[in-house]
C-alpha cells in the first residue's frame, strides 16, 4: 500500500508536524545548508536522491526481521521514490530560503533534476508536471 501519497511533503514537515518529524526536517535543513553554503559540495554528494535507489539487501542490514516493524525499510520502488522525494522537497523549501546566496540556484536546479528523475509518470504526473 502507498499511504505516502496521501501526505504532502509540506504537511508532514511544517511546524504543527510531530516533534520526531520537526527534529528530523532540521537535520535535513542543516544538512542541506552546510553542504551548500560552507563546504561547497557538489549536490550529486548530499541530495537525498540515492534513498530512493537503496536495494532491500542495503536497507535490512540484519538477516532476520527486526524486532520493531518501524524501523524497515520499504522494499518496493515506489515507496522509497516517495520517500526520496518527501525530503528532497524538504532539500528545495530550505534552499528557496537562501536563494540569495552564491550557488544556491544551481544546486536548486540539481535537486530539482534528481526530484524529476524520481518521479515515474505513471505514479506521479502531477508532480512531475510541477517540477518542470
Amino acid at each position: 500500500m502507498h499511504h505516502l501519497s496521501s501526505f504532502s511533503s509540506f504537511k508532514l514537515f511544517a511546524p504543527s508536524a510531530p516533534l520526531p518529524l520537526k527534529q528530523f526536517s532540521s537535520i535535513i535543513e542543516r544538512l542541506t545548508y552546510t553542504a551548500t553554503c560552507k563546504l561547497f559540495l557538489p549536490p550529486a554528494q548530499f541530495t537525498l536522491r540515492h534513498i530512493s535507489h537503496a536495494s532491500e539487501a542495503e536497507s535490512n542490514i540484519h538477516s532476520t526481521p527486526p524486532p520493531n516493524p518501524i524501523l524497515t525499510f520499504p522494499s518496493d520502488d515506489r515507496s522509497r521514490a516517495e520517500i526520496a522525494s518527501m525530503l528532497m522537497m524538504c532539500q528545495l523549501a530550505m534552499l528557496e530560503s537562501i536563494g540569495h546566496k552564491d550557488g544556491v540556484r544551481k544546486v536548486m536546479g540539481c535537486v530539482l533534476e534528481d526530484l524529476l528523475s524520481v518521479y515515474d509518470a505513471s505514479w506521479a504526473p502531477i508532480q512531475r508536471a510541477r517540477v518542470l
